[in-house]
């Protein structure tokens, strides 16, 4: 099966023994923070990240407690704008899972702050500062000096981490690693577009059976011939472009195929089948990124479409650079089914966007549902056939029962366990998606993956996709994306004026323009729904408030009233959650 195993797991028992020469003394659970995100209504800007630290320290921090830093570890573009991310340390160590991120629009502006950081109420071993202890840690003992040990599994062929503090108290285990179970030259080849089931509308069985790897002519036929680029470089052809390289990483040992002619004509009994399918829906979802602007979603990738050590599982090793991706080969294999390929592939795009946020009952049941959401969306592009089915190939059979886009869930009945939660927000997603247009809804989801914060809720999350509509797109159909949330119960009811609430920028006309800017007669600001808005406001160039005034069906301003320059008029809205800028010049 296809789940996003949980990256904490609190189990003393587990570390004990495997490691018997080490005796903890008893657990302390970890603490996690929850984020706020805080719109900033204004025009801040900052001259340097020096600047920003500065403010950001002396806004968020507690000024009670001293020795706390900000240090800025990382900056990150979107359609947005630009995203800072600053670690908090504490007596000049970091603070895990402590973080604080400033986002800023294209103006330049902050206009939201992701508030991560860990609260002081309780903390002790301050004193305790020893080379043992690297970092600060929040756990039910309050704010504690901790160190890491790693712990190598020979089996699975990865690095477990441990955290304890100075009294040798587990706190938490974390697996890095996000589990799953169960162009130079154009060149052919014969792909599944997603897959066998999706391609011929077909349920699984019969003919359309994994039966072991063995091919039949009904899973032959169900291939589609496709053109992709590959790389050719030293005289021959790979499999890889300037991202992506397909490549044997773990067991079971194969080695990758080498391109010898121009068509790829492999079926899914040869290994050859799995390296083309898996490169070309890695490089098809890869190219639609580009095309759509999201480009810094993509880096390099290592890709073993055979991996996994055999098993019904696919990973992404996040601790690795380049990132590597290993498709299992239990049961169907994973590298058979373009929807898993393109589902695990959203999980790289999501920690390129925010790197170690993937921690939090909510924050990884929507990473689940976030890629589901682009495994269907991508598969639709292919095929109107099972538009809810994730992993109609590889699951809904014999082997597991695979997930839904269109579950009925209710956020207030979640159960804590991602791969049960995960379609309460993933079904959200689809809806925004049925609603709007395929290019639209992505770029609001893609755009939320910046935002990401470890332990972030789904309603805190629901509200950043509202906010970014606001950026993006003004807004328009906030509505629409307001009733999708508070269909599974994330979002209370939408409220009866939210409808309105953008509607209203068309709602303001500003007439007369032209005779007002040569002073020969007044401007008029009609207001269809006056009683939306207050303040109204005029201001000058250089920011100052000329004029105050109560908002009516119809203001008149007379060009004697003002000198030559440009002014703006802004109306607020009695709720405060929209502003209307608009400019007005006078010659």
């Amino acid at each position: 099966m296809k789940y996003f195993s949980s990256s904490i797991l609190l189990l003393c028992s587990f570390f004990c023994l495997a490691q018997p020469n080490f005796n903890p003394i008893n657990k302390a659970e970890f603490a996690p923070n929850e984020p706020q995100y805080l719109s900033i209504n204004g025009d801040k800007k900052f001259e340097s990240i020096q600047d920003l630290t500065v403010h950001l320290e002396s806004k968020y921090l507690d000024q009670t407690i001293g020795d706390q830093t900000l240090q800025y570890v990382y900056t990150k573009n979107s359609p947005i704008g630009t995203h800072y991310t600053f670690e908090h340390r504490f007596k000049n160590k970091p603070i895990y899972q402590s973080s604080i991120q400033a986002s800023f629009n294209k103006k330049g502006q902050l206009i939201l702050v992701a508030n991560n950081l860990v609260t002081f109420n309780d903390f002790t071993n301050q004193n305790s500062a020893t080379e043992k202890g690297k970092f600060w840690i929040k756990n039910t003992n309050g704010l504690t000096l901790g160190f890491k040990i790693l712990e190598w599994d020979s089996i699975s062929k990865n690095y477990t981490s441990h955290y304890y503090d100075l009294n040798n108290r587990l706190i938490l285990t974390h697996n890095p690693r996000l589990y799953f179970h169960a162009p130079d030259s154009v060149i052919s080849a014969m792909v599944y577009l997603p897959n066998p089931i999706v391609a011929t509308n077909q349920i699984y069985g019969g003919p359309y059976a994994d039966n072991g790897d063995k091919n039949n002519t009904e899973l032959t036929n169900a291939r589609s011939k496709v053109s992709f680029s590959l790389k050719y470089t030293n005289g021959k052809l790979i499999l890889a472009d300037s991202l992506i390289q397909i490549k044997d990483l773990n067991t079971p040992k194969i080695e990758v195929i080498q391109p010898a002619d121009s068509f790829l004509n492999f079926t899914r009994d040869q290994s050859g089948f799995e390296d083309v399918n898996v490169f070309y829906h890695l490089s098809t979802y890869s190219n639609y990124l580009r095309k759509i602007g999201f480009s810094n979603l993509l880096d390099s990738l290592l890709v073993d479409p055979h991996g996994a050590n055999g098993d019904d599982n696919s990973f992404i090793e996040t601790e690795k650079y380049p990132y590597e991706i290993e498709y299992g080969t239990g049961n169907v294999d994973d590298g058979e089914d373009g929807q898993v390929v393109v589902h695990e592939f959203s999980h790289a795009m999501s920690v390129i966007a925010a790197p170690k946020t993937t921690a939090g009952k909510d924050r990884l049941a929507m990473e689940e549902g976030q890629a589901d959401y682009v495994t269907m969306t991508y598969s639709r592009s292919l095929s109107p056939n099972k538009t809810n089915q994730v992993f109609s190939w590889d699951g809904h059979n014999e082997f597991w029962s695979g997930f839904k886009t269109n579950a009925p869930l209710l956020y207030k009945n979640r159960k804590g366990f991602e791969d049960i939660d995960r379609e309460i927000w993933s079904t959200a997603l689809m809806c925004i998606h049925d609603k709007l247009r395929n290019t639209k809804s992505d770029s609001l989801i893609f755009s939320s993956y910046f935002l990401q914060s470890s332990n972030s809720s789904m309603p805190q999350m629901a509200r950043i996709i509202l906010k970014i509509d606001s950026l993006l797109f003004s807004g328009k159909d906030v509505g629409k994306i307001w009733q999708c949330f508070t269909n599974q119960g994330i979002l209370d009811t939408v409220p009866d004026n939210i409808g309105l609430t953008f509607a209203n920028l068309d709602q303001i006309k500003i007439l007369n323009t032209y005779e007002f800017s040569q002073g020969i007669g007044m401007a008029i600001i009609s207001i269809s729904n006056p009683n939306f808005w207050t303040d109204f406001e005029i201001f000058n160039s250089v920011g100052q408030k000329l004029i105050t005034q109560n908002v009516s069906a119809e203001i008149g301003l007379n060009p004697d009233d003002f000198k030559p320059g440009v002014y703006f008029i802004k109306l607020k809205s009695k709720q405060g959650q929209l502003n209307a800028v608009y400019k007005l010049v006078r010659y």
